[in-house]
């Protein structure tokens, strides 16, 4: 059919076709039907789609007169014939992007139609695997459409397949040169689609022009948005939708819940050109981000944030027409104080993703170009947001700490109480990381104070965040307190995301506050099960956070090495793909003191050095002084003991500016080691220091860090021969334990006991 142009041919075609010799008079569907009763017929019509109607009438005519004939149209859009049975032709088989490497890539339809079609241009073309990755790359761009690949593949024959991936967005120009003996329409793609378009009425032109702005697909809302004044009636879109996807220029697309649409790349090329010619781009792109900043709004409200985040998945689908939306506002051509609101609505979605990178580009964008909105709501929502994600990717940096105190002052100007919580929150969680022990609970309770009279949920976030405050003083009795107290009162009604995130940093707590008390095995499960709900938050920055947390406080400490090597390992990984310089620090620094503790310290200075200089560098000092003493120790088990002690001194230096009493007696203890190492100090200056870091730990109740002092202390005991004093010190301490023998401090002071039994 396709070089007929007019209905009225199609009848005489196919008497022709068929060799039918008519009498004089017009030849018609129903003559051409009635000469071929009795006859047994597979009549085959290719090319239909610009003479559909005229060709289901001719099939019609066909198959009532006459049961022995069956008909095959080829066609972009279904007959709509009596008795038709529609089978649609899939685009050729492409591979995905992380296709295996030991999969055939010869196995996919689209690259085995590229590389024939190549071959047959030039014979000697034989590509190798970067040449086929390059090749897969091209066919998954192209669709898999037969057409379009064999353009491609004559292209790659004269320009080389490198050439024609780099061009590819010039692909109306570069894909031309089919065979000559096809029809005209399918010697370019460009002609192709000039045929397909040039087929829709009017109606479907326009809708076609106007979905092209959608990169990521779209739902029938985001459809009927883009229309604008051109469709009063939603049903219209509905009905054009589903005529396209007939004529094959709209497929449906992979979604769970509400259904969603798709052009192929090809096609939305194509349609974006025909928009841009319209003159109308302009305001279809202004309706699409309108359409984006209402469907993002809830991210941005303390009402809607957490039903929002419960639905996530629903959202993760619209990335990229996030992106274009804003990438338009901010342009030349755009709506910068659209744009404005728009990175506002969505930066609490990019927090909830974890793409925190995305949040510093936009909201930075956004406030440089803030315009009218400065002091606004919007302000306030783009500075919170941008010191959260500087906080996650720079570190304690004085940017992040200036847009958290922005966003403060801007909460408490406007009277919002919500983002007030929120505010003072994160800035706890700036001074924690800070290692600013004081501040941290002096603002924990000044949040608890502005809760005081609010929901179950702010009053558990309060305890959580006294409860963790009071661990950095090292009030464990309180702190567990507190910490099991924000457990009951958490409305577990709430669920979802955020319910996991909450009950993750109650266990860290529990888990710290636990090992330093001496419940040790306890310790260990409340850590275990805080990894287990950051896993159920599906927060990448959460997960971060917990695996921080208990690789270097609570898995490392106990001895249980297998287990911080796996997490810490994870924790590096996420923390290297997301860009959180933070985490990434401790990750280090995890992987550092296990290569020490299994007893290859030279190995362990290798990543502790520039973990620690990571952490100084980004200001993420919670944990500082902890592997500073690991670091004194993996000098010193590389002979290099002064080394370590003024590594220990900086360490203690910090405690004491800091007020970091947690780690305090470990550092003491860690200390007198090294000196009893030397070997050439005093014993009573050793055993001093020693003692304060028993006594430390005893007016802590922190029964652990109690221990290991102990032991220590009971070894230079041993060493000077006073074997009873060691005694004395240490089975006192191992008997206030009532679990954890399995674990390996346990298990040593155990055979120290022993040892000094015998003597």
């Amino acid at each position: 059919m396709g070089p007929l142009s007019e209905p009225g041919l199609v009848a005489p075609a196919v008497a022709t076709a068929v060799g039918l010799e008519l009498a004089a008079g017009a030849v018609t569907a129903g003559r051409v039907a009635s000469a071929l009763t009795g006859n047994k017929l597979l009549l085959i019509l290719d090319n239909c789609e610009h003479l559909i109607d005229a060709a289901a009438m001719m099939t019609e005519a066909l198959l009532r007169a006459n049961s022995s004939v069956g008909v095959i149209a080829t066609s972009r859009e279904p007959l709509r014939a009596e008795g038709e049975q529609v089978y649609p032709v899939p685009a050729l088989a492409v591979p995905a992007v992380d296709m295996d490497n030991k999969t055939d890539p010869l196995g996919y339809g689209a690259i085995r139609l590229f590389v024939e079609r190549a071959r047959a241009a030039e014979p000697q073309f034989a590509p190798d695997e970067r040449l086929m990755a390059l090749i897969a790359m091209t066919c998954r761009r192209l669709d898999g459409i037969p057409l379009a690949i064999e353009l491609a593949a004559a292209r790659a024959a004269t320009l080389g397949v490198e050439e024609l991936a780099d061009r590819l967005d010039e692909r109306f120009n570069i894909l031309n040169g089919g065979r000559r003996t096809g029809l005209p329409r399918h010697r370019t793609l460009r002609a192709t689609l000039d045929w397909s378009y040039e087929l829709l009425p009017a109606a479907e032109q326009l809708l076609l022009c106007r979905l092209a702005t959608f990169p990521a697909g779209f739902s029938l809302d985001a459809a009927v948005a883009v229309m604008g004044n051109a469709a009063a009636d939603p049903s219209t879109v509905t009905d054009g939708i589903a005529n396209l996807i007939n004529k094959s220029l709209v497929m449906p697309a992979r979604s769970e819940g509400r259904r969603r649409w798709r052009l192929l790349e090809t096609t939305r090329s194509y349609a974006l050109e025909k928009l841009a010619e319209t003159g109308d781009a302009a305001q279809v792109a202004l309706y699409h981000a309108e359409f984006y900043l209402a469907l993002f709004a809830p991210f941005s409200t303390a009402g809607g944030q957490q039903m929002a985040i419960d639905v996530l998945s629903g959202y993760r689908r619209d990335i990229d027409n996030l992106r274009a939306a804003l990438n338009w506002a901010f342009s030349p051509q755009g709506d910068t104080a659209l744009g404005v609101r728009l990175t506002a609505a969505a930066t609490g979605f990019w927090v909830a993703v974890s793409q925190v990178e995305e949040v510093s580009e936009w909201a930075d964008k956004a406030l440089t170009l803030i315009g009218e909105a400065a002091g606004t709501r919007y302000e306030m929502i783009l500075q919170g947001n941008l010191g959260v994600a500087l906080m996650y990717t720079r570190g304690m940096s004085a940017s992040s700490r200036a847009a958290l105190t922005r966003a403060l002052a801007l909460a408490q100007e406007l009277g919002d109480f919500d983002y007030q919580q929120r505010s003072i929150r994160v800035l706890w969680l700036f001074s924690a990381r800070a290692g600013a022990s004081n501040e941290t609970l002096i603002l924990a309770q000044q949040y608890e104070e502005l809760t005081r009279d609010c929901d179950d949920q702010s009053r558990a976030m309060a305890d959580l965040m006294v409860g963790i405050s009071q661990i950095y003083v090292a009030a464990y009795d309180e702190a567990g307190e507190r910490l099991q107290q924000a457990i009951g009162r958490y409305p577990v009604d709430r669920g979802g995301s955020d319910l996991h995130r909450f009950n993750a940093e109650v266990r860290v707590g529990l888990a710290v506050s636990l090992l330093s008390r001496g419940a040790l095995e306890a310790a260990s499960h409340a850590a275990i099960s805080a990894i287990e709900e950051a896993r159920s938050a599906n927060d990448v920055v959460e997960l971060c956070i917990v695996l921080a947390w208990v690789t270097g406080t609570v898995f490392l400490r106990l001895g249980q090495l297998k287990m911080a090597e796996r997490y810490s390992e994870e924790l590096i990984d996420h923390a290297s793909q997301q860009g959180l310089r933070p985490f990434h620090a401790v990750g280090l620094c995890v992987r550092g003191s296990l290569a020490a503790k299994r007893g290859d310290p030279e190995s362990g200075l290798a990543p502790l050095r520039p973990g620690l200089a990571e952490m100084q560098e980004v200001g993420y000092l919670l944990f500082y002084p902890l592997f500073k003493a690991e670091l004194a120790l993996a000098l010193s088990g590389v002979g290099r003991v002064g080394d370590g002690l003024a590594e220990i001194d900086e360490a203690l230096s910090f405690t004491d500016k800091t007020d970091g009493r947690w780690f305090a007696p470990e550092i003491l203890r860690t200390k007198g080691e090294l000196l009893a190492l030397r070997g050439s100090d005093s014993p009573s200056m050793i055993l001093e220091l020693l003692l304060r870091s028993m006594n430390q730990a005893r007016s802590q109740r922190a029964l652990y860090w109690e221990l290991r002092a102990a032991m220590s202390l009971a070894r230079v005991f041993r060493d000077l021969d006073r074997s009873g004093e060691a005694f004395a010190c240490l089975q006192p301490v191992y008997d206030r334990f009532s679990e954890g023998w399995g674990t390996l401090d346990l298990i040593t002071a155990k055979g120290l006991l022993d040892e000094l039994r015998l003597h």
